[in-house]
């Protein structure tokens, strides 16, 4: 749905086609464990993340390819793709170059932070380095999302 000239929505994303950007809901879901996203579905991997969303993986994938993005299609489609953490530390994750902000607003002040800031190195005590994340998306296998259908 168009919302503005260059602003439309997709449920609760907003997508604005410039600057190239697409802004959900999430809330905190962990301050002090181990992560391995930064997030996902509420009823997603909740206990490696840092922040849930009640989106839909299929509404933020949709937002993503309408900016351009496309991540990374798996390399034999006869087979279901690995998670991406099942790579090899020494294998580069494919996919789309981006960067992540988290904004959030307490007693009328708003505050917006780099993800990378969000986020400490165990062992260093350190947030992570400015860089790029990379989305590498999902891909339809047998029919389905596969994002949407794994436990």
């Amino acid at each position: 749905m168009k919302v503005t000239n260059g602003v439309y929505r997709l449920g609760q994303v907003s997508i604005e086609l410039k600057p190239r950007q697409i802004r959900f809901p999430a809330k905190i879901n962990s301050r002090k464990e181990l992560i391995e996203y930064l997030v996902v579905c509420e009823d997603g991997k909740t206990h490696e993340s840092l922040l849930t969303t009640a989106l839909e993986p299929y509404q933020i994938h949709t937002a993503m390819l309408l900016l351009g993005a496309r991540g990374a299609p798996p390399k034999d489609t006869s087979t279901p793709p690995s998670a991406p953490g099942d790579a090899p530390d020494t294998v580069p994750i494919l996919g789309d170059a981006l960067d992540i902000s988290v904004s959030w607003e307490w007693e009328q002040t708003k505050t917006v932070k780099p993800a990378e800031q969000l986020v400490l190195n165990e062992k260093s005590g350190k947030a992570l380095k400015r860089g790029p994340w990379t989305y590498n998306g999902s891909w339809i296998f047998d029919g389905r999302f596969v994002v949407q259908t794994e436990p």
